[in-house]
């Protein structure tokens, strides 16, 4: 995804088709536990159809992240860019990537 290096990755998750109210919830993979989280990057409702969040998530030393969902919803993960001390204005814009999709 680009973000080998970077502390931090701008990130643009969608949530498609819950079939129950819930929430998500992106961070380092090292950080993240089992069960309901302290926080959320979006929620979602019950046959709304997509919602979407813009977020900045923190990455592990890899570049990698996850992503938490408190119920089931189909995840359309486009990273945007990140940051890190050594990008100009600490930001390194990218062309929108598409990393995950869980949509059949």
């Amino acid at each position: 995804s680009g973000t080998t290096g970077a502390q931090a990755a701008l990130v643009n998750i969608a949530m498609v088709d819950g079939v129950s109210a819930g929430y998500i919830t992106a961070d380092k993979c090292s950080r993240l536990v089992a069960g309901p989280q302290s926080f959320s990057n979006g929620n979602y409702r019950s046959g709304a159809g997509a919602a979407s969040n813009l977020s900045v998530v923190p990455v592990d030393a890899d570049g990698s992240f996850c992503v938490f969902t408190s119920a089931s919803v189909h995840l359309v993960v486009d990273v945007q860019g990140s940051f890190s001390s050594s990008a100009t204005l600490k930001f390194d814009s990218s062309t929108p990537t598409r990393v995950y999709d869980s949509r059949p």
